[in-house]
């Protein structure tokens, strides 16, 4: 039974940090005030006020451990005027001197702190600001080179010393340290991203970008306000300001044309397999076509181009999520455990029992990180944590394998939420 259990959780591949939940590298979750151990105060107006509190800061949790701007951003500052408001009425609260409220208070006040001071150490991080200073000079190295002077009539300065200058700043952003802060790797990524789009356009693109301009502005006869939208400061349209050139010519790219086809084609398998989950049946296993799926993508030229690369990871992801889920309702169904089997063990198996139901919702989740049923599904997915958290293998080795590899199926499946959240685009 072990050989079986590590063999599908195994398959479900890396973990994908999506950069929300708390404990990667974020401010920890405390306990629910409400969830300490004296129900004699659980219905004190104190308590109530408290848990209305703590709702909030669930939801402004996420928001603030993906931010990745400045100071000066008006997310930043609504994040922070929200969380002063939440603190504010924490400290309002009336505990009436009773001890237990007054732990519960303290709780909630250093969970809102813990939010404000992470938010504030990744906006003034050292590293955000060389993030900033980098993506800065490449905008005015831009609009100094190319912009300006199509603007004033005259010719665009694309020669080999631009490209070397741009390619610099590349490598200088690739060398930012983030700390394992997802913050900081989200904007890296984003002004990397940017940055790579404006040197593939410069080297080689410039007629997609005068395609574009055409097609956004069909007065235009200069392609500069393309190459100006893409070094815009993160503060204007992320989508369009950020993406456009590139992701206008990423359209005509074969690459992403395989990808999205294989996304298709995996998103109508997913359908099956679930709608089948649903009825009890389990002849439907698709393995063979999803693994020549995984075959397909590997394949696919990605060019060295991080876009690509990253849509093509993240096809490969819920690929093998759905070979993982499919493997583990398979040894579920054929699981026939003895009666020596340890006790630990068999612990181990109703969490992945439970694992394989919320998977299955993961799988079919189609929504966003403040969503109700999302925050339902993580805090599931959590609590099973704590179930493998308190089995004890009582010096089995073979249960002490299971439960770490069950911890890392959780895990992962966390991380594949993550995913199908964040809000990735080309």
């Amino acid at each position: 039974a072990c050989v079986d259990l590590l063999s599908v959780l195994n398959l479900f591949g890396k973990p994908f940090d999506g950069g929300k939940r708390m404990d990667h590298g974020g401010p920890q979750q405390h306990q629910h005030p409400t969830e300490q151990q004296q129900p004699y105060h659980q219905q004190h107006p104190a308590m109530t006020r408290l848990y209305e509190v703590h709702g909030e800061v669930a939801s402004l949790g996420p928001q603030v451990c993906t931010f990745s701007g400045l100071q000066d951003d008006r997310d930043y500052k609504r994040l922070e005027r929200e969380l002063t408001r939440l603190l504010l009425q924490v400290d309002q609260v009336d505990t009436e001197g009773k001890p237990e409220l007054q732990g519960a208070r303290k709780r909630a006040a250093q969970e809102v702190e813990g939010l404000l001071r992470y938010l504030e150490e990744n906006a003034t991080h050292p590293s955000r600001a060389v993030i900033e200073e980098v993506s800065d000079e490449a905008r005015q190295l831009v609009d100094d080179r190319v912009v300006a002077p199509q603007r004033s009539g005259g010719t665009a300065e694309i020669n080999d010393e631009l490209v070397d200058a741009l390619q610099v700043m590349v490598l200088r952003l690739t060398q930012v340290k983030t700390e394992g802060r997802v913050p900081l790797r989200k904007a890296r990524y984003r002004a990397l991203t940017r940055l790579c789009a404006v040197q593939d356009v410069i080297e080689g693109r410039t007629e997609a970008a005068k395609r574009f301009s055409l097609a956004v502005c069909p007065g235009e006869t200069q392609q500069s306000p393309a190459l100006e939208l893409m070094m815009r400061p993160p503060c204007f349209s992320h989508s369009f300001s950020v993406f456009c050139v590139f992701r206008y010519d990423l359209g005509q790219n074969n690459s992403i044309r395989e990808i999205e086809a294989v996304r298709a084609h995996v998103s109508h398998l997913r359908d099956g397999v679930l709608r089948h989950c649903v009825m009890g049946d389990l002849s439907f296993r698709p393995k063979a076509e999803l693994q020549g799926l995984l075959t397909h993508l590997d394949q696919v030229d990605t060019a060295k181009n991080p876009c690509i690369r990253e849509a093509r990871r993240r096809a490969v992801v819920e690929v093998q999520a759905i070979i993982t889920f499919l493997d583990l309702r398979e040894a579920l169904a054929r699981r026939q455990p003895g009666p020596g089997e340890h006790p630990a063990h068999r612990a181990v198996w109703l969490v992945l029992g439970s694992l394989s139901d919320l998977q299955a919702q993961a799988l079919g989740f189609d929504g966003k990180r403040v969503d109700k049923s999302y925050i339902l599904l993580e805090e599931l997915l959590t609590k099973q944590l704590l179930a493998l958290d308190a089995v004890d293998p009582q010096g089995d080795d073979t249960t002490k394998m299971a439960r770490k590899q069950a911890v890392k199926f959780a895990q992962n499946i966390l991380n594949y939420l993550d995913m199908k959240t964040d809000e990735w685009e080309y």
